[in-house]
């Protein structure tokens, strides 16, 4: 899976570097529709399917708007090859390195905090759905994000080492981990922001 997770992470790069103009010139909602529409439509075909190649275009239905929409998010700190987006790269690759690493060494850890994840990620959901709502703005929910998204990596590299080793158990557990990586990254971005 960790090809998988590398080449979506290569794709968005991509996306945000030169994909820019193209991302620029949809209409913003229906960039954010399609987004929503595609990414929920992948994941579920990635679940759903029991073939690769099925979950391999699941997951493609996710990377492709995610990067666009990210190569958008990255304009409002000033594009790809600034500072903030550069340290906000680098916080989020170390962690996510000491993370799949404790969630090998560290499995009976990771196995305790499922559910209490899936609490705080809903807790984390409605907490800015509310404060997007009374336009509120509060680093430390970047923080409490970023937390919880980087617990998840280790979650997620523990869950897919239970899994049997086929293709397309690896392109399923790179979504989740995908997500995650991604998640992070823009709770970092926000504190460094």
């Amino acid at each position: 899976f960790g090809i998988v997770v590398l080449y979506g992470l290569i794709l968005n790069y991509l996306l945000c570097a030169y994909g820019v103009e193209f991302a620029m010139s949809i209409n913003p909602v229906i960039l954010i529709i399609s987004y929503l529409i595609l990414g929920f439509l992948g994941i579920i075909l990635s679940i759903v399917s029991k073939k690769a190649i099925v979950s391999f275009i699941g997951y493609n239905l996710l990377v492709v708007p995610s990067g666009l929409v990210l190569s958008l998010v990255l304009q409002e700190y000033g594009g790809i090859d600034t500072l903030v987006v550069k340290q906000a790269f680098l916080y989020t690759s170390i962690i996510t390195g000491v993370m799949i690493t404790s969630g090998v060494l560290f499995p009976s850890f990771f196995a305790k905090i499922g559910r209490i994840l899936f609490v705080a990620l809903f807790g984390l959901f409605i907490t800015e759905i509310i404060m997007l709502i009374f336009n509120i703005d509060n680093i430390l929910v970047s923080w409490i994000g970023a937390i919880i998204y980087s617990l998840y990596i280790g979650y997620d590299i523990y869950k897919s080492q239970k899994f049997k080793r086929t293709a397309d158990n690896a392109v399923d557990c790179a979504v989740d981990i995908y997500l995650d990586i991604i998640g992070l990254f823009l709770y970092i971005l926000d504190i460094f922001g």
